[in-house]
């Protein structure tokens, strides 16, 4: 006998997810049922109809509230019965299905309903308290071709699979579900996509790639790395990281030797100053400008045989200017040289720390020197020192601690 009816808006307008169809829809209920029960029942009453039983019995929250999930700190998990579920029911009641859940004391419904001063319709769940003798929770969801589309869509649940199909015809399945097939001219490409929805936890892309690298018999050779280098289509590099494990992917020496063979024996990759490169260029080195990717690999970098203050234009510091940062240098108790540089040769540098035979030398700008500069010279000036001390770069714990470390004296004298 029927106690109360409870309507509750679930707060997802019918536009969300537009892309998501049937396999969206259907891909949710049954991944929350893998998750909520490894002897979940999945139940194929017609093309059009399916019903999953679980002995997990889901809370209302769970199955009202976005972020009620009872798996959200779980990263091996995807969520069940949480935000999938309710963006599968949404797609479901978009493409004109339904969706009914049946639980121990509640029958749920869901619809969607215009709300007040709102151009779109949202999704709502009609919540009924019931007397039943169910211990188990059903979900029932009827939609054209639901089952249908969920044959050979599934592998066990714990793995990472590429299956071939044909000759350069792959499926990737991603924690026992399918996501994606490839052709053969897209296996390479940088931007290699797996469609998962966004409840699920982190895929690990080189274990993929690695896979699908495996079916095509490629096995990280140099001639492997060749091709893709020299494949215009292909070259973000992304894809390298597929013919290798991710372990040996900083040390791989086929790739070292396919970048001399490609680009030769000269060749560096580029660094984001252009100064670095031009100083490179100017040494005999040949600059590749390509991803980022590559440098995972050992191969040399501009800014390995380059230095950014090497294209420095070296300015004389004016007596005044020499007696400051005396000063400061005294005071801070570290012993530096300082040098200045013209802003012209690198108008988007404040300052430079570097080493000259030993000891700490500064670059400092130009333009750091004009009127109403002087705090922002002498912060430049520690900062850098800093760097040097420290020997690391800005946001590490190191540099920081340096930083706080030469605060707290140039404080404690000030006091």
């Amino acid at each position: 006998m029927k106690a109360k009816k409870q309507i509750v808006s679930l707060n997802l307008s019918e536009a969300y997810v537009p892309n998501w169809g049937t396999w969206e829809c259907a891909r949710e209920q049954v991944c929350n049922a893998m998750d909520a029960d490894k002897d979940y029942e999945l139940i194929s009453h017609n093309p059009n109809k399916i019903e999953l039983i679980t002995t997990t019995i889901p809370t209302i929250a769970e199955l009202c509230i976005i972020g009620a999930s009872s798996k959200r700190d779980d990263a091996e998990q995807i969520g069940q019965f949480g935000e999938g579920f309710k963006l599968s029911v949404l797609t479901a009641l978009r493409l004109g299905g339904k969706v009914e859940v049946f639980m121990p004391g509640h029958e749920l419904r869901f619809s969607l309903r215009e709300v007040p001063n709102f151009d779109q319709r949202v999704l709502h769940a009609e919540i009924l308290t019931v007397e039943n003798s169910e211990d188990f929770c059903r979900v029932i969801v009827s939609l054209t071709a639901v089952s249908d589309v969920l044959s050979g869509r599934f592998c066990d649940r714990s793995e990472t699979m590429v299956e071939k199909l044909k000759e350069n015809h792959l499926r990737v399945f991603v924690k026992g579900v399918f996501i994606k097939e490839y052709e053969k001219e897209a296996l390479w490409d940088w931007n290699l996509q797996l469609d998962l929805n966004r409840d699920r936890s982190m895929v690990d892309i080189w274990n993929i790639k690695s896979k699908i690298a495996e079916h095509l018999g490629r096995n990280g050779t140099q001639a492997d790395f060749c091709e893709i280098m020299r494949s215009q289509k292909s070259f973000e590099l992304n894809c390298l990281g597929g013919l290798s494990n991710w372990t040996d992917y900083k040390a791989q020496p086929e790739a070292i030797a396919a970048f001399h063979e490609v680009y030769g024996e000269k060749a560096v990759l580029s660094a984001q100053q252009d100064t670095i490169n031009l100083s490179a260029q100017a040494k005999g080195y040949d600059v590749v400008y390509e991803s980022s990717e590559m440098s995972g690999f050992k191969v040399p970098k501009a800014s390995d045989i380059a230095k950014e203050h090497d294209s420095f234009e070296e300015v004389e510091i004016p007596q005044k200017f020499q007696d400051e940062f005396f000063e400061a240098l005294e005071t801070m108790e570290i012993n530096a040289k300082i040098k200045l540089f013209s802003h012209e040769s690198a108008p988007h540098i404040l300052g430079k720390a570097t080493v000259e035979k030993t000891i700490p030398l500064v670059w400092l700008n130009t333009n750091l020197l004009e009127p109403g500069n002087r705090a922002k010279r002498l912060a430049t000036l520690a900062h850098e020192l800093c760097h040097i001390d420290s020997e690391a770069g800005d946001g590490t714990q190191a540099f920081e601690y340096r930083l706080d470390e030469l605060c707290g004296k140039l404080l404690a004298k000030l006091l």
